[in-house]
C-alpha cells in the first residue's frame, strides 16, 4: 500500500554541471504530472515524464530540474557573429564619436560574454542528460520510498481503527436486544401516564409500542 503523498530529492555532478531533481507527490484521483525544466533541458521533458509515468499510477506530481554551471566549465563555446559584428561596429563608433586613440583589440571584445554561445546540443547530450536520468532515478527511488512508508503507517491506522470498530459492534451485539426492551418500556410509561384516566384497549397499544421501539433495533 502507498500512499500518494511524498518527497525525493537527488543531486548529481561532475567536473562542469551541478543538476538537482526534486519531486513532490499530493493527493489526485489520477496521475497529473508537472514538470518544470531550465529552457536548455526542454527537450528532455518527454523522457522525464515517461520515466515517471512508468514509477508512479496516481497523485499530483511535481518535479523540478534545476542545472548549475561550474565556473571551470571546459564545454565548446561558438561565437555569436552577428552579434560580434554589431558589437565592433558599436565601439568603433564610440571610439570615433569620443575621438579615442586606442585601437580596438581582441581583449575588448572578450569583455562581453553574451558573444560566445556555448554549443547546448553537444554539452545536453554528453555531460547534462547522463546527470539528469541519474538524478531522477535517485529521487524517485526515494519518493517511492517515502510513499511506500507513509502508505504502512496509514494501513497499521486503518488496521488499528478496524479493530476497534470490531470491538464496538461485539458490544453494541450484547446490548442491542436490552435496548429494545429498554425502548418499548420507557414508551409504555410515557403513553400509560398520558392516557392513565382514558379508556384505552391495552392489547393495541401495546402492539402500537412494539412497532415502535422495534425502530431502535440496529439488526
Amino acid at each position: 500500500m502507498r500512499s500518494m503523498t511524498g518527497y525525493g530529492k537527488a543531486v548529481l555532478s561532475n567536473e562542469y554541471f551541478m543538476v538537482s531533481v526534486e519531486i513532490k507527490g499530493v493527493n489526485n484521483r489520477f496521475l497529473d504530472l508537472s514538470v518544470r525544466l531550465p529552457k536548455e533541458l526542454s527537450s528532455e521533458e518527454i523522457q522525464v515524464r515517461e520515466f515517471l509515468k512508468n514509477k508512479v499510477i496516481r497523485g499530483k506530481i511535481f518535479v523540478y530540474v534545476n542545472v548549475e554551471q561550474s565556473q571551470q566549465n571546459g564545454s565548446e563555446l561558438f561565437v555569436d557573429w552577428q552579434a560580434a559584428e554589431k558589437k565592433v561596429k558599436q565601439l568603433n563608433a564610440l571610439r570615433e564619436r569620443f575621438k579615442l586613440a586606442d585601437e580596438l583589440k581582441l581583449t575588448h571584445l572578450l569583455m562581453f560574454p553574451e558573444l560566445f554561445v556555448m554549443d547546448l546540443e553537444s554539452v545536453v547530450e554528453a555531460q547534462i542528460r547522463p546527470l539528469l536520468l541519474g538524478a531522477l532515478e535517485k529521487a524517485t527511488q526515494e519518493f517511492v520510498q517515502m510513499r511506500e512508508q507513509e502508505g504502512a503507517n496509514l494501513l497499521q491506522d486503518m488496521r488499528q481503527r478496524m479493530r476497534k470498530i470490531e470491538e464496538l459492534v461485539d458490544e453494541i451485539k450484547e446490548i442491542a436486544p436490552q435496548n429494545v426492551k429498554a425502548e418499548f418500556d420507557r414508551l409504555y410509561r410515557n403513553v400509560q401516564s398520558l392516557i392513565e384516566e382514558q379508556n384505552i384497549d391495552r392489547s393495541r397499544m401495546e402492539q402500537e409500542l412494539a412497532i415502535l421501539s422495534d425502530r431502535v433495533d440496529i439488526t
